[in-house]
């Protein structure tokens, strides 16, 4: 059972992040968002008056994952908004649209660091409530590469 436990969604702007989302609502979970930009925020915040309206604590940060100091400073927030996270979906992901040797160097460093890096600095806020429960759940959802053959 997870009702009353703190679901973290990164990509929570997103069609499958708001899904997720309000399938963990439903089921009694606390929820915090992840979202990426400003052009998102609106979104977000309909969405989160959504969740709200279900009963539980629901919040949206904007915070780029894959830099760590803007992780790690939402970490007390988020304990103090909704509490220890317990479960992280991990829905944030840079899918290469184009042939991987079309991509440039720019962008395949920025995909790392989101698909890659950002798994740790979300993991590393989460920290607290694998100490105060002995478990965590870590999904990684959307993280795809893909390589075409011409």
């Amino acid at each position: 059972c997870v009702k009353g436990q703190v679901v973290l969604i990164t990509g929570g702007e997103g069609e499958l992040g708001r899904e997720l989302g309000l399938e963990f609502a439903q089921l009694g979970c606390n929820v915090a968002i992840f979202y990426n930009n400003k052009r998102e925020f609106a979104e977000s915040c309909i969405f989160i008056r959504e969740l709200q309206k279900i009963g539980i604590k629901a919040f949206a940060y904007q915070v780029n994952i894959s830099n760590c100091e803007e992780v790690l400073k939402l970490k007390n927030q988020i304990e103090k908004d909704v509490g220890c996270v317990d479960i992280v979906l991990n829905n944030a992901a840079i899918l290469f649209t184009r042939r991987i040797d079309d991509e440039s160097p720019t962008t395949i460093e920025y995909a790392m660091q989101v698909n890659v890096l950002s798994l740790f600095w979300v993991s590393t806020i989460c920290f607290k409530g694998i100490y105060r429960t002995n478990y965590f759940f870590f999904f990684l959802l959307r993280q795809q590469i893909h390589f075409w053959n011409q």
